[in-house]
């Protein structure tokens, strides 16, 4: 890992530091995807002349090399409640912020859960970034966060979320929309051509950690199957039911046996991600040799610009950092109509929404724009240009 670790006092920023800078306590839950990446641009963009920050992390949290030189503080952070084992690391954590840190600024649910209290415990400010719906299970954990958020700053990253905090009583006063932010910069570059996206794409299925299609790069680079044009789907995200990676599958499958449209082209399916689903959605996809499930990738900006269509077909989802990476990227959307999704993708303007876990929809969809060369190029563009105006990562971080 590049970023040091350390459970030394004498090693947090701010020991030796200015007056000046505000020493900052951002404290995240065993997180992966959209969390973890929200987390490592504030800490890789944040005006170093103004705050000091420190991660407190729980053990195995994977940071990215772009935080380095960041301090990270392992804490027993696990991501179920567990009132004991966290009281413990909420004192302990407490005795740790006390006099070296200015702010706590806490991350999900269980990062407020331990954060929040821990700071008020050490007699500094707080504040606490909910980066999904709060649930309608888990009485005792909202009863707690309500309590805990009288308190403290409260900020949600979609108009969805606010107003789920809301409904469980968590003063509106309190609650600021920020929303996620996407750094522009990483998709600059030329649009890829029909060579060079199959190239791409056979780089990324060749390169991945495992694939359920390891035959379709060689096909993809085979010469002799150039003339048969391609038609890609993306996505990437947590391998997990609220992700509806499953209905993808099935409306993509429905797709392939629905020949009614255009069968001038191969119809591909490119899912990145790891979860609890993996299991179930390798079962799914067994027996679809144009589906690749990738694993684990390290950047969204290569599958993005690879392939023709993107999708994020989630039951529920806070604001959806992939779907901004694909409309960055300049892709058309097709999106579930959920949530913070429905206030960053434009219907039939900047994407497509369908109504979440129907796969007849879907598959629709993807016809649709498969169908239209102009339809997806005219979304993409827009998608891109509300991107820029609402959703980068300059306008988050300020």
């Amino acid at each position: 890992m590049s970023s040091k670790r350390s459970s030394s006092l004498s090693k947090f920023p701010g020991d030796q530091g200015s007056d000046q800078v505000i020493r900052l306590a951002q404290v995240v839950r065993p997180a992966s995807g959209g969390i973890r990446r929200h987390v490592t641009s504030i800490l890789s963009r944040i005006d170093r002349s103004e705050f000091a920050p420190t991660l407190f992390a729980p053990c195995g949290y994977q940071a990215d090399p772009s935080i380095q030189g960041v301090p990270i503080v392992t804490v027993a952070i696990t991501a179920r409640t567990s009132p004991l084992s966290d009281l413990r690391v909420i004192v302990g954590m407490s005795r740790q912020l006390r006099g070296r840190f200015d702010l706590v600024h806490a991350h999900g649910i269980r990062g407020a859960l331990i954060g929040l209290p821990a700071a008020y415990l050490a007699g500094i400010p707080a504040l606490f970034t909910a980066h999904n719906m709060l649930p309608h299970t888990g009485w005792a954990s909202r009863s707690v966060l309500r309590a805990l958020c009288r308190g403290a700053n409260v900020v949600a990253v979609s108009q969805a979320v606010a107003s789920s905090l809301a409904a469980s009583g968590i003063d509106r006063r309190r609650i600021s929309i920020v929303p996620n932010g996407v750094d522009m910069a990483a998709f600059v570059g030329p649009v890829l051509c029909g060579p060079e996206r199959r190239a791409a794409l056979a780089d990324l299925i060749h390169s991945a950690e495992w694939t359920t299609s390891p035959d379709l790069a060689s096909w993809l680079r085979d010469e002799d199957n150039a003339k048969l044009p391609v038609m890609s789907v993306g996505a990437i995200g947590r391998l997990a039911h609220e992700k509806g990676f499953d209905t993808l599958i099935q409306a993509f499958e429905y797709w392939l046996s629905n020949r009614g449209g255009s069968s001038t082209f191969r119809r591909l399916l490119i899912l990145a991600g790891t979860g609890p689903d993996e299991a179930l959605l390798r079962r799914l996809a067994r027996n679809i040799p144009d589906v690749s499930l990738l694993g684990e990738v390290a950047d969204a900006v290569p599958l993005f610009r690879s392939v023709d269509i993107a999708v994020a077909p989630s039951r529920q989802e806070g604001h959806g950092i992939a779907a901004l990476e694909a409309m960055a990227a300049g892709r058309a959307v097709i999106a579930s109509r959920v949530g913070g999704l429905v206030e960053s993708i434009r219907d039939g303007e900047s994407g497509i929404l369908v109504p979440p876990g129907d796969p007849a929809a879907l598959s629709a969809a993807m016809e649709s724009l498969a169908e239209s060369p102009a339809t997806r190029t005219r979304f993409g563009t827009l998608a891109r240009a509300r991107v820029e105006e609402y959703y980068s990562l300059e306008r988050m971080i300020e």
